[in-house]
């Protein structure tokens, strides 16, 4: 059973939402059913500091997605941090409509979230325990739980393709995202294309600029949030999936305040094809 919603802000990580992107209005057809696994490393300055593990199965009409990650090392401070989320939903004409997303993250703070969503609006969202933050916080209002899209669901990309290559407007998009917690934009926007040579993947990418705006559930005075908010070096790139309208990110860079961290594929297959 869900509990009421909770208007309380989430922990934010860089990591987390290096990878979150929204979803364009193209017909998925039935032959594009699959299930697609990807392995990524995590580092920060340079470093190895953990893993971060996906597995979307994309039918004609629904789609779930797993995700689990775990830190060590410098980025777990005190102890190992691992983080697993789960979401299921509904791919009705070329939208990706979520139905629920689970979060639980154990570490030096144990939480557990839940939300429900119909047709893109969220109808619960619970958060154990609660997120307790110092100072002001913006509240949630149901406005801010009007056609979003939870963190996992959006990975879930269906995108353009121009021959081998993702049509620029796969950049051209803006991420309605909710956590549960916190409500925000992550603005896309195309920065070009480049060429990849990697263990894992050879060949073209688009490469896309993302800012980050925070809505609400978040302290607008913290000091995290104020150099996220002016942060323009975030970028993303994006491969496009052979024989399926999906894009597969590849590499994610997002500065921080003391060095830069970095999402890489190291791997990656595709099923049912």
């Amino acid at each position: 059973m869900m509990a009421k919603r909770l208007a309380l802000p989430a922990k934010r990580s860089a990591f987390r939402a290096l990878l979150v992107a929204s979803s364009l209005t193209i017909q998925i057809p039935a032959s594009d059913a699959a299930t697609v696994r990807a392995k990524y490393s995590l580092s920060y300055l340079g470093v190895r500091v953990g893993e971060l593990m996906t597995t979307s199965n994309i039918g004609p009409t629904s789609y779930e997605a797993d995700l689990t990650a775990h830190l060590s090392g410098i980025a777990a401070v005190a102890r190992p941090y691992r983080l697993s989320m789960k979401a299921d939903g509904t791919l009705k004409d070329g939208l990706i409509l979520p139905s629920s997303f689970s979060l639980s993250q154990a570490g030096a703070e144990t939480r557990t979230i839940r939300v429900a969503s119909a047709a893109g609006n969220i109808t619960a969202a619970e958060i154990d325990p609660p997120i307790e933050i110092d100072g002001p916080r913006i509240p949630l209002t149901e406005e801010h739980r009007r056609n979003v899209v939870d963190p996992l669901s959006a990975l879930i990309m269906p995108v353009r393709q121009n021959g081998g290559d993702l049509d620029p407007s796969t950049c051209r998009r803006t991420v309605r995202l909710f956590t549960g917690a916190a409500r925000s934009d992550l603005e896309f926007a195309y920065a070009g294309s480049e060429q990849v040579k990697s263990r894992a993947y050879k060949g073209p990418v688009t490469v896309c600029s993302v800012r980050y705006k925070p809505l609400a559930g978040h302290n607008p005075d913290a000091t995290t949030t104020r150099f996220m908010m002016s942060n323009t070096g975030i970028k993303v790139r994006l491969a496009a999936l052979q024989d399926i309208p999906y894009a597969l990110l590849i590499s994610a860079t997002v500065p921080l305040p003391l060095g830069t961290g970095s999402v890489q594929l190291d791997e990656y297959s595709i099923d049912g094809r």
